[in-house]
């Protein structure tokens, strides 16, 4: 396997991880999601309970699926984060300020900084998609996802440092 071949899987990989620490922080705050839900414009509130329950599943699905780099899973990701694109537009133009909540609670807004980081994901799996099914998961990519989560994590304390102090000042942490 050469330099290139292992950093598509790398990106790949890394993208995946992005969309299971998505799906289980939704899983963990549902009703801060639902709630952002119920706030996006244009979105049928009939819709929101079906998307609450399956949005997390589909992410996991994805993100196992970039792992093992299945082209399947490549364009299914393309596709959930252009719907994210045109979902964080349509709240830009209506001018609200809606929480994010792509990574579980916190004060992060929908912004164009939302837009620009699906795009650098969808940037990501298109340097990907040459690559065929994985054979294994190799050590580098451990690594990278071990890194990635790690940060991600330092990130989303960081975000929720207000809540964190406010949950210590309550002893509840």
């Amino acid at each position: 396997m050469n330099a290139i071949h292992q950093m598509q899987e790398i990106g790949l990989a890394m993208v995946g991880l992005v969309f299971l620490w998505a799906a289980v922080s939704k899983l963990a705050s549902r009703d801060d999601f639902k709630i952002t839900l119920w706030n996006i414009p244009r979105l049928p509130a009939a819709l929101v309970p079906a998307i609450t329950l399956i949005l997390p599943a589909v992410e996991i699905g994805i993100a196992i699926g970039l792992m093992w780099c299945w082209d399947f899973a490549k364009w299914a990701a393309i596709a959930l984060l252009l719907s994210f694109c045109l979902t964080a537009m349509v709240v830009l133009k209506a001018k609200l300020k809606v929480p994010c909540n792509c990574f579980g609670s916190g004060d992060r807004l929908f912004s164009a900084w939302t837009i620009a980081q699906n795009f650098g994901f969808i940037a990501l799996i298109c340097l990907g998609i040459p690559i065929k099914q994985a054979q294994e998961v190799s050590l580098n990519i451990f690594t990278g996802a071990v890194l990635l989560v790690v940060g991600l994590s330092l990130v989303t304390i960081l975000q929720n440092r207000k809540t964190i102090a406010e949950l210590r000042s309550l002893k509840i942490i």
